[in-house]
């Protein structure tokens, strides 16, 4: 496919145009379900409810065959629930709840690293390209179509999918290969919108 060199649509127009629709993360709600299928695995599924209402409070669950589990962040304190046995436990907050929801943060790659100055590809898709990874953005929706990724003799292809009555994401697929094996992870978000009638009775411990 041959790139138009075109210099009409900046970076600063990508950023501003996936945040018109952007719900900021301190305020927002989500319910995921994310699928991963592996060679001699098989497919294994996890279901998480993440809310957050600033920085100090976070609601984070996760269930699965393996782990289930309720996080709630409430200013440097964290209380842990055992959703089998309901045996919780409170300790100082350390940033585990960032570590285990990084990866599903996928909104908006442009906040981080280095890119380049977005190539029109057709129409109003754009072609954008950073540190390793490479963006195609449509103009006229503002939205982001696909990623890749390629680190050392890893690659990845992200793919994006929205609710067209509200503009926001609702699906993430994501084809990963390492070497000559192929892993998918599928991200469906049930749920992802502003946290702002989530109960605050949650946060009280």
């Amino acid at each position: 496919m041959a790139f138009i060199s075109s210099y009409a649509l900046t970076l600063e127009d990508v950023k501003k145009g996936l945040s018109l629709n952007q719900i900021n993360q301190d305020s927002l709600e989500y319910r995921l379900k994310v699928t991963v299928t592996a060679p001699m695995i098989g497919s294994q599924s996890t279901d998480y409810h993440y809310v957050a209402k600033g920085k100090s409070k976070i609601y984070f669950e996760m269930r699965s065959s393996l782990v289930n589990q309720r996080m709630i962040l409430s200013g440097e304190k964290m209380k842990t629930t055992d959703l089998v046995t309901m045996k919780e436990n409170i300790s100082p907050y350390k940033g585990e709840i960032e570590k285990l929801t990084s990866s599903q943060n996928v909104t908006n790659p442009f906040n981080n690293g280095t890119w380049k100055t977005p190539e029109r590809v057709e129409g109003s898709i754009y072609r954008i390209e950073g540190d390793s990874s490479t963006v195609y953005y449509d103009a006229s929706q503002k939205r982001m179509k696909k990623m890749e990724e390629k680190i050392n003799e890893s690659s990845s292809l992200v793919t994006f999918e929205y609710d067209d009555a509200t503009n926001q994401i609702n699906r993430v697929f994501v084809s990963l290969m390492i070497g000559s094996q192929e892993i998918k992870i599928d991200m469906m978000f049930s749920v992802f919108r502003s946290s702002k009638n989530f109960p605050d009775r949650y946060f009280n411990f």
